[in-house]
């Protein structure tokens, strides 16, 4: 796990808001987030903590890597007198918590409207949110890390962020919680998709106030303590 200030005049600091700016400039509902990102300066800085760990291993090596990363970063503040981060941003992957029903689209039954065929992506996943009928991302997030899943399907959706899309990482639906700000975007199919069987994968950009990361990492102990 690792960390860059946004407004940082580095490579990787430039990359790294290259590549956001490309994907929030596509579309009017990530304006808010878009906005926040362009307000980064070196007198409200962003930090962007990139913690792509491997999905096979445990999601209890997350909140100990994120309790260092913050005590490291405000000993830098202290020692600098740099001032405070006003927002953690993440990356965070995402599927399509749907490719979990065996035969989904291999069915010839037509909806209400007479089509058979059902919108795919995100669009997908809405309708399938707005009727139920859609896998709940906790169960996706089960199935990802290799658990036996009990129950696909969740009647009712009370989550305002059940959007029908798995994490990789359990621990990133905890961090969305907190999230004042957030957008979700399809990433672009393999050449070969068509040919081969591609399950839809997403990206989600997160912004947490600053303020709220002790509450997220005490949040995450609690769900993930360490070893007794």
């Amino acid at each position: 796990m690792s960390c860059v200030t946004l407004d940082a005049k580095t490579e990787a600091a430039k990359l790294v808001q290259d590549y956001f700016k490309s994907q929030l400039s596509r579309a009017a509902s990530a304006k808010p987030l878009l906005d926040l990102m362009l307000s980064s300066s070196e007198n409200r800085p962003i930090l962007f903590i990139l913690h792509e760990r491997m999905i096979n291993l445990p999601p209890q090596v997350m909140p100990p890597l994120l309790r260092m990363l913050l005590a490291e970063v405000e000993e830098t503040l202290a020692e600098t007198s740099a001032p405070a981060p006003t927002h953690a941003l993440f990356f965070s992957r995402a599927f399509s918590a749907d490719a979990l029903d065996e035969g989904r689209g291999d069915s010839n039954e037509a909806d209400d409207t007479g089509n058979d065929e059902e919108p795919s992506g995100l669009a997908g996943a809405r309708k399938r949110k707005a009727s139920g009928k859609h896998a709940h991302p906790v169960d996706a997030a089960n199935a990802a890390l290799g658990r036996q899943v009990h129950n696909k399907k969740r009647p009712g959706v009370t989550n305002e962020h059940d959007d029908g899309l798995g994490s990789f990482h359990p621990e990133d639906e905890f961090i969305r919680e907190a999230a004042t700000h957030s957008y979700t975007f399809r990433f672009p199919a393999p050449r070969d998709a068509s040919e081969t069987f591609e399950p839809p994968l997403y990206g989600r950009i997160l912004a947490v106030p600053y303020t709220k990361m002790p509450a997220v990492l005490e949040r995450l102990l609690e769900i993930w303590p360490a070893p007794a």
